[in-house]
């Protein structure tokens, strides 16, 4: 998904918007790699949703509620330690990469006001949340690295926050991204992606293409080209203005509204995958068992049970025991071509109590 730095920087922004001066009535953890901040601002609530899982990292405001767990892990205890009841004083992107930097303070007339900052890093695999003090001091880190793991930086408790290492030219650099693109030779996307910082694929291609026509120098054009906003969704993608030129996306106000909306229907999805696979996984394995206890008349091995068939069981309502559309067990048998009193065992037995 293109959330490139400069998505980053308007959702950055947006949240600060709205969310400045908010003060943190609670935070918990929804799993490993994903947390929320309970923000209360004025005459209002929201949602701070943040995610450092390594293929849907994001951070969004929503008002929808989320259902908290029983028990709060360590790192949920830490945030509730330092940021409940702080308030928010900044939130902003970090070296035009995919970084979002939030500070917050709290205020105590006895011991003087404390300042902590979140770190979100939403850069793939090294996507991370990191819990700051104002020396800019690791506290904690969800992935915690050693120097030798990262090769260029340590992520562990009592360490400096650095960054990852970007290179790359700032997209505020007018003179020298005019003169790497002031020759035509050089306009290709990936020149472009390579050059200047918090660029994706899909914004890289969308601008090079529109250059071609273009008599301006490329700085003037890129910034141009890039101030629009109008959240945009795709069944392949999204981005914080329309790119895409498809008759059937969808638009939003904004980009937490498009996130939540996206992220809602692929956890959805992702749901309903992972229990498609464990019931694949338990027929697989029940296949496997029968197999070796079909015997036919004469008592040889009767023929075996295909486990590529395996992947029509996965229409099995595993809480009722029964197949979908009304298919009888008998016809469901007929299809699979298997013994229909062994697959009746797997359809329609219930689980007994006690194991």
């Amino acid at each position: 998904m293109a959330q490139d730095g400069l998505f980053i920087k308007r959702l950055a922004k947006e949240l600060n918007d709205n969310l400045n001066n908010g003060r943190v009535d609670n935070a918990f953890g929804l799993n490993k790699t994903d947390y929320v901040l309970d923000i209360r601002v004025p005459g209002k609530s929201y949602y701070l949703y943040m995610s450092a899982s390594y293929n849907n990292p994001t951070v969004f405001m929503t008002q929808d509620k989320f259902e908290k767990p029983s028990v709060a892990s360590n790192f949920t205890m830490l945030l509730r330690k330092y940021l409940v009841g702080s308030f928010i004083t900044d939130i902003k992107e970090l070296n035009d990469d995919r970084i979002i930097e939030i500070d917050f303070i709290k205020r105590d007339e006895l011991i003087g006001n404390e300042k902590r900052r979140l770190i979100i890093e939403l850069i793939g695999r090294f996507s991370n949340i990191l819990l700051l003090d104002d020396n800019m001091k690791i506290i904690d880190a969800i992935k915690q690295l050693s120097v030798l793991e990262n090769n260029s930086r340590g992520i562990m408790r009592g360490l400096e926050y650095t960054p990852l290492k970007n290179d790359k030219l700032s997209q505020n650099s007018k003179d020298e991204i005019n003169e790497i693109f002031s020759n035509n030779d050089n306009l290709y996307p990936k020149k472009l992606m390579d050059s200047v910082s918090g660029l994706s694929p899909l914004i890289s291609e969308y601008l090079i293409n529109k250059f071609k026509d273009s008599n301006e120098e490329f700085y003037d054009f890129f910034i141009k080209n890039t101030s629009s906003f109008n959240p945009t969704l795709t069944d392949k993608d999204y981005y914080y203005f329309d790119v895409f030129n498809d008759k059937n996306s969808l638009h939003f106000n904004t980009l937490s509204e498009l996130l939540n909306h996206y992220y809602k229907v692929n956890a959805e999805a992702k749901i309903l995958k992972d229990n498609n696979q464990k019931v694949y996984q338990t027929v697989s394995s029940n296949i496997k068992r029968l197999n070796k206890k079909l015997i036919n008349e004469d008592g040889r091995l009767a023929g075996p049970v295909r486990a590529d068939h395996a992947d029509a069981f996965a229409l099995i309502d595993t809480e009722r025991c029964v197949v979908e559309d009304g298919l009888a067990a008998q016809e469901f048998c007929n299809v699979l071509e298997i013994d229909h009193k062994a697959a009746v065992f797997i359809v329609s037995a219930e689980p007994r109590s006690g194991r």
